[in-house]
């Protein structure tokens, strides 16, 4: 399973001009052959693969009435473009795309005018994952035969069989000579043969060659849960999605869909990226949703707009022993999710690395 994973945040205000790369500030996880560097926003790959892509920019304001339109432009390559026709909301990208050695990409603003972000904590975030399918690893050699253990004792003779009856003594011959001596009687039957003796002990068993390494696993593993129908989600509550849509991670990852937490059982990287139709958060002039990990904040993603699809991704670490995570919303009133469609919202959790 690929390890190569990069994860980015912008924290602060400001502005981006038309054309200009978006400054991350933050590293947030850092793993395998992707270097970026802060003072032009490039993101330099070190090794050929694919990759999963995924960002998003939280805008405030800009001199348009075209919209505003983000890419992730890589060099060779087009623009992966991801575009709103509001100026105050949520600008999401999403995209695969393979790389060369030292290729490289940024993500710019390709609007025609510069761009405010918004006063929120998190302003921009960039997740990038390998999706090279693994290969097997070679069968590792036969370790060598053991030594033969030593021959065992020969066990003892069996028992002499019994010895045939003696013939018949010959007639008397006349008074005179001495007669001839009578043939002698035949031989006895030969006595049946003595048992086998034991079987000597088994020499022992020479020692088992090394075990080659095991390959890496060929497929990613993960669960999609889904939200249908419309609802309210309480302040401070968890987001209760109705159902699990896809489980292949072999009980790893289990729902609890009465208190909405999602336990992952098993230590390693996972990636998790959700969206939600949100339709107005009562008085709160916001809409905001925690990603917590154990009780504890990993991500918060707010939105000016209280009515408008809200989504986000993270990279979290999962220890020995397992974890507990819950997407809270966190926006100071209840939020209302309109019945739009067929779902209105969803939750992947994917296991990307060890």
């Amino acid at each position: 399973m690929s390890n190569v994973a990069l994860q980015l945040q912008r924290t602060t205000a400001g502005s981006v001009g038309p054309n200009d790369a978006v400054i991350f500030d933050s590293v947030v996880y850092d793993s395998g052959s992707i270097i970026y560097d802060p003072s032009n926003g490039l993101i330099t790959f070190l090794e050929p693969g694919r990759y999963v892509v995924s960002w998003t920019v939280a805008t405030q304001s800009a001199a348009t009435s075209a919209g505003i339109t983000f890419g992730l432009t890589q060099i060779p390559g087009l623009p992966i473009l991801g575009s709103t026709p509001t100026k105050t909301g949520e600008v999401v990208g999403y995209g695969i795309f393979n790389v060369s050695p030292l290729d490289g990409l940024y993500l710019a603003n390709l609007s025609s005018t510069t761009v405010y972000y918004a006063q929120v904590p998190i302003t921009a975030s960039l997740v990038i994952v390998e999706d090279d399918p693994p290969e097997v690893g070679p069968t590792g050699p036969t370790g060598e035969t053991g030594p033969t253990g030593p021959t065992g004792d020969t066990g003892p003779t069996g028992p002499t069989g019994d010895t045939g009856p003696t013939g018949p003594t010959g007639d008397t011959g006349p008074t005179g000579p001495t007669g001839d001596t009578g043939p002698t009687g035949p031989t006895g039957d030969t006595g049946p043969t003595g048992p086998t003796g034991d079987t000597g002990p088994t020499g022992p068993t020479g020692d088992t060659g090394p075990t080659g390494p095991t390959g890496p696993a060929g497929f990613l593993e993960g669960v999609m849960l889904s939200l249908a129908g419309a609802t309210t989600i309480l302040d401070a509550d968890p987001v209760i999605f109705t159902a699990v849509e896809v489980d292949n991670s072999g009980g790893n990852i289990t729902y609890n869909a009465a208190t909405g937490e999602i336990t992952i059982n098993e230590e390693g990287v996972y990636l998790i990226t959700w969206s939600l139709s949100v339709d107005g958060a009562g008085a709160s002039p916001i809409a905001r949703f925690n990603l917590a990990q154990d009780g504890n904040l990993m991500m918060s993603f707010t939105s000016t707009a209280t009515q408008t699809l809200m989504s986000g991704s993270a990279l979290i670490e999962v220890p020995p022993g397992g974890s507990v995570v819950t997407l809270v919303n966190d926006s100071g009133d209840d939020v209302q999710i309109a019945a739009t469609g067929g779902f209105q919202g969803n939750l992947t959790v994917t296991r990307v690395g060890i």
